[in-house]
């Protein structure tokens, strides 16, 4: 079974690999619109879309999943996770972003990340999931605080970059 096979379902959501008809024009405006504010590499067209889901899904260990409601199945986000052995067991490095904006504030990254994680602590060992954020997304790092995400120092950060910030959350 290969890895874009695997659905993970929440209680609101289900979460599939994104295929190239996936690269819509609401995806598409995400992308161009203050909601990604936070996003380093920003898509501009549907056709880079497009390259961008492929190469994901080529990419070994990267797991790029469409958030979707689970009744309308419509797409209001994507997290992406990129798996990696460390001397404790599996790393995953994670990004999220809720697109559409009537979602915000609504749980759904907690929902996602929690998904994920009780699929990957029994599948891949997880035992680490970490993240960057900007500092000036008060409340993403609010969010992830409250999922019990911890701060890392700065001398873990592995970029010292000034205006991100990396935090992990460790599994028992």
């Amino acid at each position: 079974m290969g890895k874009h096979k695997m659905m993970i379902v929440s209680e609101r959501f289900k979460m599939r690999g994104l295929t190239p008809s996936d690269a819509t024009a609401d995806y598409l405006s995400w992308l161009n619109s203050d909601v990604s504010q936070f996003i380093l590499n920003r898509q501009q067209t549907t056709d880079d879309l497009v390259t961008y889901i492929n190469t994901q899904n080529n990419t070994p260990d990267t797991y790029l999943y469409g958030i979707f409601t689970k009744e309308a199945e419509q797409h209001i986000g994507n997290v992406k996770f990129i798996l990696s052995e460390y001397s404790g067991g599996t790393s995953a490095e994670m990004g999220i972003l809720i697109g559409d904006k009537n979602w915000h504030g609504k749980g759904v990254a907690k929902e996602a990340i929690f998904a994920f994680i009780t699929i990957a602590k029994d599948k891949y060992n997880l035992k680490r999931v970490f993240l960057g954020v900007d500092k000036s997304n008060v409340p993403a790092v609010k969010a992830y605080i409250k999922m019990g995400f911890k701060t890392l120092e700065p001398d873990q950060l592995d970029d010292e970059s000034l205006s991100g910030v990396k935090m992990e959350l460790l599994l028992n």
